[in-house]
């Protein structure tokens, strides 16, 4: 696969509205809350929530599916997508805990080599060129050198939220996409970026 054809939008939900652009202070690791645990993926990985549970879909997949089928039946057309898919993400991981809606709230992250000298800013702009129609740009921030995107969309029977992040280290750009039902996006906000701020690249990446 082409560098142009992963740049096409593979992480993405999402339409091209452009919402607000700002810069705000650069992100910088932090040390996670107590009680949350590191979910590792193939070559990344992040603190989150002792209610998530997750991996590496190439190594731990059966396992994670596997959970995510405890939920109930509503969940296998999830499973089905995220199994036929599972190349596209060095790590997925979901919160057993649901609110009102039912909506299962989730973390990807995708991974791809950088085009040489392209920067970061081009790579937002040719994803969000192409994100489907349901989803608009609600904003768009800069925290030093990394991007954070909120996005919208109604996915029936759901009014969903994300969060998005572009961090480039090095010559790969990873994209963690944190979504959830739009109801529950104020109170969860917050823990996504306690958790985003925790992201490690560690040795073994995609190839």
């Amino acid at each position: 696969m082409t560098n142009t054809a992963r740049w096409g939008g593979t992480w993405f939900l999402g339409a091209c509205f452009w919402g607000m652009s700002a810069t705000i202070a650069p992100m910088v690791a932090q040390a996670p809350p107590v009680g949350w645990r590191e979910v590792t993926g193939r070559g990344v990985a992040v603190q989150l929530p002792p209610s998530f549970e997750g991996g590496d879909l190439e190594g731990t997949m059966p396992e994670v599916l596997q959970r995510l089928r405890l939920l109930g039946q509503d969940f296998e057309p999830t499973v089905q997508a995220i199994a036929a898919n599972r190349e596209l993400f060095v790590l997925y991981a979901f919160d057993r805990q649901r609110g009102k809606t039912g909506a299962l709230t989730n973390l990807n992250i995708g991974a791809a080599k950088s085009p040489a000298n392209l920067p970061l800013a081009t790579i937002v702009d040719l994803n969000l060129k192409q994100l489907p129609k349901p989803f608009r740009v609600v904003s768009r921030q800069w925290q030093g050198q990394t991007a954070v995107l909120k996005l919208e969309a109604q996915l029936e029977p759901f009014q969903i939220s994300q969060l998005q992040y572009f961090i480039q280290r090095n010559n790969m750009v990873y994209v963690l996409t944190y979504t959830t039902e739009r109801s529950e996006f104020a109170a969860r906000e917050p823990v996504f970026r306690q958790s985003a701020a925790t992201f490690r690249a560690i040795a073994a990446g995609p190839n």
